[in-house]
C-alpha cells in the first residue's frame, strides 16, 4: 500500500506502472450471497501528440485495492476490496457498506477525506492538478491516478452475466524537457512546476529535487492531464497547447500552436519540448526579481498583482516564491474567478485581496496554515473544503456569500469570528470544530447542515432568526454555549445540540420533530419550551440532569430513553401523548406523579423513578416489560378504559410486595375481569393495597 497525501488521504491504492486502458469486471456470486467482483485487466494501444510512442502501459492489481459503488443520487453505498489474485486478475469481495439489487456507478481508485465520512459521487476527489513529481523520470507520483468509472448492473442474488467495463477518466502525457533556450542555471534556478493550458484545461505538475545536471540533459516529466472536452468543437480541431515551465526565478514557455490530436481518456502522449521546439525563457512574463515588494513591508514579503499574464498558473507561481523562502500577500484587483484547488496547501500565503472574485471554488485555500486575512466583498458562493485547515484564519467579512457549502471552514482553528449577512445555507461541516469561534451571526440562514458547528467549544452565542432545520449534529458538544435563539426552526436533528453542556434554556415555538439525543447530556438545561413538537427522540433529552420540568402539549410519541436519568425533572405534561418508549423516564429520580393519555407504555419506561409516587394512564392498552419497576414509592396507579388491555408485560413491579402492597390500584371496566377483588389481585400481581374497578 502506498500513501499520497495533497487535500486527501487514499486509504486503498493500486501499483500502477503507468495505468491508461479499458478494463472489463465480471461479477459473480459466492456461495455466502455476498457479492464478488471479478476484476480483469486487458492492454490497450497508445497514441501521442507531438512524436508517436508505441509503448505499451500496464495496470496490476494489489492486495488492498478498492472500488466504490454510488447509487444514481450519488450517494456511497458499498465498498468492495481485492480478497484472492492479483496481477491482471483479482477478485473483490463486499467489504463495506450495503447495496440492493438496481444499477450503480462503480469507481476506482477509492478516496476518503482525511477525517471526513466517505464522498458523494459529486465529491469524489480527483487528484491530477498540483501533483508533485519527486525527481527526473520519477513515476511515483502516479501510484493510483488511474481514475476509473463505469455503470454496474449490480444483485445481490441470480448472478449470470452482469459485469461492469471501467473507463479511464484522465490520459498520461510524457513530457520530455530539453535545455529550454536561454536557460543559465545561476540566474533562473531548477525548476519548480511544468503547466499545461490546453483547450481551457489547466493541469500543475510541482517538481522536487530537480538537479543542474537534469536541465542539461533533459527531464522526462509525466503528468495525468484532463482529456480535451470541447462540447462545441468538432473532433480534431486545431487548437494551441501552451507549456510553461516555471523555475525559482524564470518562466519558460512554449505554444504548439495547429495541434489537431485531442487527448482521449485512457490514452498515453509524448509532447517533445526539444531541438526546434525547446521551451523559450518569457518575455514580459514575472520573474521573482521583477515581482513588486510591499514598501511597508519586510523584503522577504512578495505582493503578487495582476502584471502576470494571463497563461501563469497561480498556483504554480506561489509554490515558485514559496521555495525561494518568500512570503505571499496576494492582490488580484481584477480577477473574477479563482480555479479550484488554486492555494491548495500555499504554507506561505498570509493574505489575499479579490475584490472582484464572486465565487471561491473547492479546495482553493484547502490547508493554508499562515492564511490570517482574507478580503472576499462580492463573493456569493464558498465552496467545497474552500478554506478547511487554515489553521490562521481568525476572521472573515463574507457580506453577500449566500451559500457555504460543506467543510468551507473545516478546522479553521484561530476563527474567532465571522459575519454572514446574506447567507442562507451552511453546509455538513462548514465550521466543524472551529474551537476558538465566539460568535456568529446569522440572520438570513434557513438551513444548518449535519456537525455545521460541531466541536465550537467557545461558542458563547449564535442568532438564527430565520433557520428552520437544525442537522444532526449541527451544534454538539459546544460546551460554552449558553443560549440561541431558534424562532423558526421546525426540526432539530439528530444530536444536533449533544453535550452543549452550558446550554440553560431553549425556546423552540415552531419545532415539531426533535431528533434523537437531540439535547442529550445537556447537563445545565432548566428549562425547554416546545408548544408545537409532536415528536421526541430516543435519547433526546437523556442526562439533562437539571431539567426540571417540561411541557410538550402536542407531543403525541415520546421516544425510547428520551428523559431517562433527568434526575431533576419533576414534572411533565404530555396532554396528547399516544406512545411512550421504552426507558423512556427511566431513572427519573424526582418524577412525583404523572398523567398520560398515553394508549403504548413501553418496557422499562418508568423504571428507577423512586419518588414517582402517582401514575394515571387511563387509555393504557399496552404496558411493557418492567415498565414501573423499582418505582419504591408509587402509591397510586390508574390503568385501562372500557376495552380489555391488548398487553400486559411480565415483572412489572420488580421489588415483590414491598411496592406492590403500597400500591392503591384502579382499572378501567375493560380489566374487570382480570380482577380479584377478594385478593386485591390484578392479572396475577399482588396483593394491594386496594383494587379498585373504575366504572
Amino acid at each position: 500500500m502506498k500513501t499520497l497525501k495533497t487535500v486527501i488521504t487514499l486509504i486503498a491504492l493500486a501499483v500502477v506502472a503507468i495505468s491508461c486502458q479499458r478494463e472489463d469486471i465480471s461479477v459473480a456470486a459466492p456461495a455466502d450471497n455476498a457479492a464478488t467482483i471479478i476484476a480483469t485487466i486487458s492492454s490497450d494501444a497508445t497514441r501521442a501528440t507531438f512524436t508517436d510512442n508505441a509503448g505499451s502501459v500496464a495496470l496490476i492489481w494489489e492486495a488492498n485495492d478498492e472500488i466504490m459503488l454510488y447509487d444514481a443520487d450519488g450517494n456511497y453505498a458499498a465498498t468492495f476490496a481485492t480478497s484472492t489474485g492479483g496481477g491482471a486478475t483479482a477478485t473483490f469481495t463486499l467489504s463495506g457498506g450495503s447495496a440492493a439489487d438496481g444499477t450503480y456507478t462503480a469507481v476506482y481508485p477509492v478516496y476518503y477525506i482525511e477525517g471526513v465520512p466517505a464522498p458523494t459521487l459529486a465529491h469524489r476527489t480527483q487528484v491530477v492538478n498540483g501533483l508533485t513529481q519527486d525527481g527526473n523520470n520519477s513515476t511515483a507520483h502516479l501510484d493510483a491516478q488511474s481514475y476509473m468509472s463505469g455503470t454496474l448492473a449490480y444483485s445481490i442474488t441470480g448472478f449470470t452475466t452482469n459485469e461492469v467495463s471501467f473507463d479511464m477518466e484522465f490520459a498520461l502525457l510524457t513530457v520530455e524537457v530539453g535545455t529550454p533556450t536561454g536557460y543559465d542555471y545561476t540566474t533562473h534556478g531548477v525548476p519548480t512546476s511544468l503547466t499545461l493550458h490546453n483547450g481551457g484545461k489547466t493541469t500543475a505538475l510541482f517538481l522536487e529535487n530537480i538537479t543542474t545536471t537534469d536541465m542539461t540533459n533533459g527531464l522526462t516529466l509525466y503528468m495525468v492531464v484532463d482529456p480535451y472536452k470541447n462540447p462545441t468543437a468538432t473532433p480534431g480541431e486545431a487548437r494551441a497547447l501552451h507549456f510553461e515551465l516555471i523555475t525559482g526565478n524564470g518562466t519558460f514557455v512554449k505554444e504548439k500552436a495547429n495541434v489537431s490530436k485531442e487527448y482521449e481518456a485512457g490514452k498515453r502522449y509524448t509532447a517533445a519540448l526539444t531541438g526546434t521546439d525547446a521551451l523559450e525563457l518569457a518575455a514580459g512574463i514575472y520573474t521573482l526579481t521583477t515581482l513588486p515588494r510591499d514598501p511597508s513591508s519586510a523584503p522577504t514579503i512578495w505582493v503578487v498583482t495582476d502584471v502576470i499574464t494571463s497563461y501563469t498558473n497561480l498556483s504554480a507561481l506561489w509554490r515558485a516564491i514559496m521555495n525561494s523562502g518568500k512570503e505571499i500577500r496576494l492582490i488580484l484587483p481584477n480577477a473574477t474567478s479563482i480555479r479550484e484547488l488554486e492555494f491548495n496547501d500555499c504554507t506561505a500565503l498570509s493574505s489575499i485581496s479579490l475584490p472582484k472574485v464572486t465565487s471561491i471554488g473547492y479546495g482553493t485555500f484547502y490547508h493554508c496554515i499562515t492564511l490570517s486575512s482574507i478580503s472576499l466583498p462580492v463573493a456569493t458562493s464558498i465552496g467545497y473544503q474552500a478554506f478547511q485547515n487554515c489553521t490562521a484564519l481568525s476572521s472573515i467579512s463574507l457580506p453577500v456569500a449566500t451559500s457555504i457549502e460543506d467543510y468551507a471552514f473545516n478546522r479553521c482553528t484561530a476563527l474567532i469570528s465571522i459575519s454572514l449577512p446574506a447567507t442562507t445555507s451552511i453546509g455538513n461541516y462548514a465550521f466543524n470544530e472551529c474551537a476558538a469561534l465566539i460568535s456568529i451571526s446569522l440572520p438570513a440562514t434557513t438551513s444548518i447542515g449535519n456537525y455545521a458547528f460541531n466541536g465550537c467549544s467557545a461558542l458563547i452565542s449564535i442568532s438564527l432568526p430565520k433557520a428552520t432545520s437544525i442537522g444532526d449534529n449541527a451544534f454538539a458538544a459546544c460546551t460554552t454555549l449558553s443560549s440561541i435563539s431558534l424562532p423558526e426552526a421546525t426540526s432539530i436533528g439528530t444530536s444536533g445540540f449533544y453535550g452543549c453542556t452550558t446550554l440553560s434554556s431553549i425556546s423552540l415555538p415552531e419545532a415539531t420533530s426533535i431528533g434523537d439525543n437531540a439535547f442529550a447530556a445537556c447537563t445545565t438545561l432548566t428549562s425547554v419550551s416546545l408548544p408545537k413538537a409532536t415528536s421526541i427522540g430516543g435519547g433526546a433529552f437523556s442526562l439533562c440532569t437539571t431539567l426540571s420540568s417540561i411541557s410538550l402539549p402536542e407531543a403525541t410519541s415520546i421516544g425510547s430513553s428520551a428523559f431517562s436519568l433527568c434526575t431533576a425533572l419533576s414534572s411533565i405534561s404530555l396532554p396528547a401523548a399516544i406512545s411512550i418508549g421504552n426507558y423512556a423516564f427511566s431513572s427519573c429520580t424526582t418524577l412525583s406523579s404523572i398523567s398520560l393519555a398515553a394508549t403504548s407504555i413501553g418496557n422499562y419506561a418508568f423504571s428507577g423513578c423512586t419518588a414517582l409516587s402517582s401514575i394515571s394512564l387511563p387509555e393504557a392498552t399496552s404496558i411493557g416489560n418492567s415498565a414501573f419497576n423499582s418505582c419504591s414509592a408509587l402509591n397510586l396507579l390508574d390503568m385501562g378504559g372500557v376495552t380489555e388491555m391488548t398487553f400486559v408485560g411480565t415483572i412489572l413491579f420488580r421489588g415483590g410486595t414491598t411496592i406492590v402492597g403500597n400500591i392503591h390500584l384502579t382499572v378501567g371496566i375493560g380489566e374487570a375481569t382480570n380482577v380479584n377483588v377478594d385478593t386485591k389481585t390484578w392479572r396475577g400481581y399482588g396483593p394491594f393495597a386496594s383494587v379498585t374497578i373504575r366504572r
